[in-house]
Parts: structure tokens; sequence; C-alpha cells
């Protein structure tokens, strides 16, 4: 233990570049993937449609049937409201990843 190894704090002191030898070299960026703005446009478009649509009925499927059932227009099961808005719902889920495609 007494021999100082190849790898101690003086050999990779020398073996790091300064600051002069890292400002002479050439900086290389990678190029950057931008997606195109008419490609763009055309993701959201179909997101909203595919997505906003079936969750705006979603959620205002709650208003509906609360709107039916308190005015008695029609006697709703209470499973009806929960079964309704999971399957909208669970369509605008889907269409966020089938929009985007």
């Amino acid at each position: 233990m007494g021999k100082s190894s190849r790898y101690s704090k003086a050999s990779r002191r020398r073996s790091s570049p300064t600051p002069a030898q890292v400002e002479k070299q050439p900086t290389q960026r990678e190029p950057v993937a931008v997606i195109p703005p008419e490609v763009s446009r055309r993701m959201v478009r179909r997101i909203l449609v595919f997505s906003g649509i079936p969750s705006g009925l979603g959620l205002s499927s709650f208003f509906v049937n609360y709107y039916l059932l308190t005015n008695h227009v029609v006697a709703l099961p209470p499973y009806f409201t929960l079964v309704e808005s999971l399957a909208f719902l669970g369509r605008g889920v889907l269409g966020i990843s089938n929009g985007g495609l």
C-alpha cells in the first residue's frame, strides 16, 4: 500500500486539459430535430378532434344527466352516468395517442 498508484491525483491533474486547450477544440453540436409547423398544426388538430371532443362529452355528461334527473325528464339508473362518462373519457385518453400519430 505504500506505493502510489498510477492513478494518483498528480497524474490526473497532468492529464486534464487546460482551459486554453478546451477553447481551441471545435464544438460540435448534434442536430436538433424540429417538427415542421404544418405537421405540428395537423397534430394539434387531430388531438383536439380525437381527444378534446370525447373528453368534453365525458365531462358534460355529468351535467346533462344531472339536468335530466332533477327535472324528471328521464329516469336514469345511477350506473349509467358512470359508464357513459368512463366511455367518453376513456376514448379521450385513447385519442391523445391516436391523434398524435
